[in-house]
């Protein structure tokens, strides 16, 4: 399985615009010379799955954009026709890693497509599952009609499918959507007045506690906190420059400013607050000793001892859930580097001890991208379900992020 990511915060690697229609018609005549015989030859199922891998696999060759672009269009045509979904999405998904496309949209159009011409429970089943995992994308742009258009296609999918466990993430999602579009119905007005004044205080204290308590969306919520209004403000701007500190006394106050907060609420909005808590208290551990290090512990405990409630944003994984103490880097000299992920978009490498020149990181599509100089790649990173963390290679060096719920 493959998570769904939160969706790019800070895209430092710019996308290319779409190639204008000119350039697309030479570049579809240009393919049409080159796999013409081919692509008339390609009769049954197979021949056109294999012949969209095929089309997929050149376009990531060098190409000029026209052709790199046509090349991934055509054969999401062709998947999307022979009602192969994995090699659609896979084409959208390259486009949407270099042009600045709707993606959600062309996947939604995919899905209703399908949706149209299904006949057997496997073809419901896999529009079911994508269209659940589509409502999390459409939620995280606040585009809540289609999130909804989406979980009623999932629902409707999964019901054709006679799957009873999608049906149930399908009727709860539905649930919780409905839950989510109304929260977002209250702030609607104090997102107007951002895009008007965006340091305006009220707005930011409002649409940032949305953001973090509603959608657990911490990393673009607290930048907002810190520019409302005060206790967030104050407690915001220190979690924001906690990235920064390797200091377990300091991490644990930011993590008792959250708890302490939750105390004065009830529901979401305090299991928001002490998960944050919990989140700078798992970093500090390593580093305590004495009665400190035996109440953060009992927090912890007693967190994980607890039945745990349904999850306040279906199937992401934010950048709280990234950001883990210790994420480590070894080279095979045995050298222990440790990466700093701020929510700015920036990594800082820490090499014993010593800080070295900023990367920049970026999430879209199931990869972490992490570059030097804004376009130069420095690795891509891809999450290990299995072993629950972030993997990459990069010559002999391997990295790993770890994953925290």
């Amino acid at each position: 399985m493959i998570y769904v990511l939160t969706i790019l915060l800070c895209s430092f690697v710019e996308k290319a615009p779409v190639p204008d229609a000119t350039d697309q018609k030479e570049a579809v005549a240009t393919v049409r010379e080159v796999f013409g015989a081919e692509w008339k030859a390609a009769k049954t199922k197979q021949q056109r799955q294999e012949l969209s891998h095929k089309l997929i696999a050149k376009a990531l060759v060098s190409q000029t954009p026209s052709n790199q672009y046509v090349l991934l269009r055509i054969a999401r045509d062709m998947a999307e026709q022979n009602l192969d979904g994995v090699t659609a999405f896979k084409a959208i998904d390259e486009m949407d890693s270099r042009y600045k496309i709707d993606s959600l949209a062309m996947k939604k159009d995919v899905l209703k497509k399908f949706a149209e011409k299904a006949r057997h429970s496997t073809e419901h089943k896999f529009i079911a599952e994508h269209a659940l995992g589509l409502v999390d994308d459409a939620v995280v742009l606040d585009d809540f009609d289609s999130a909804s258009y989406l979980a009623t296609m999932a629902l409707s999918s999964a019901k054709k499918a006679r799957s009873a466990e999608l049906v149930k993430k399908a009727t709860a999602q539905n649930t919780q959507l409905k839950e989510f579009a109304a929260a977002f119905e209250k702030v609607k007005g104090a997102i107007e007045v951002l895009k008007d004044n965006p340091k305006d205080v009220e707005a930011n204290t409002i649409v940032g506690k949305y953001r973090c308590l509603v959608k657990d969306d911490w990393a673009n919520g607290l930048p907002m906190l810190a520019l409302g209004s005060d206790p967030l403000k104050t407690l915001a701007e220190k979690d924001l420059n906690g990235f920064g500190t390797f200091d377990s006394i300091e991490r644990v106050s930011i993590g008792d400013g959250w708890w302490n907060l939750g105390l004065t609420e009830k529901g979401l909005a305090k299991e928001q607050y002490q998960q944050r808590a919990l989140f700078w208290y798992k970093q500090a551990l390593p580093g305590l000793t004495g009665l400190a290090k035996d109440k953060v512990e009992g927090r912890v405990k007693g967190d994980e001892e607890k039945p745990k409630t349904k999850p306040t944003k279906p199937g992401k994984i934010t950048l709280a859930q990234i950001l883990v103490a210790n994420n480590f880097y070894r080279h095979k000299t045995g050298y222990t580097v440790f990466y700093d992920f701020h929510a700015n978009g920036t990594v800082t490498p820490v090499i014993n001890g010593k800080r070295h020149p900023t990367l920049y990181w970026r999430l879209s599509n199931g990869i972490l991208t992490v570059v030097r100089d804004k376009s130069t790649i420095w690795g891509v990173l891809r999450f290990n379900e299995a072993r629950r963390q972030w993997e990459s290679t990069n010559g002999d060096q391997a990295i790993y992020l770890r994953f925290v719920q």
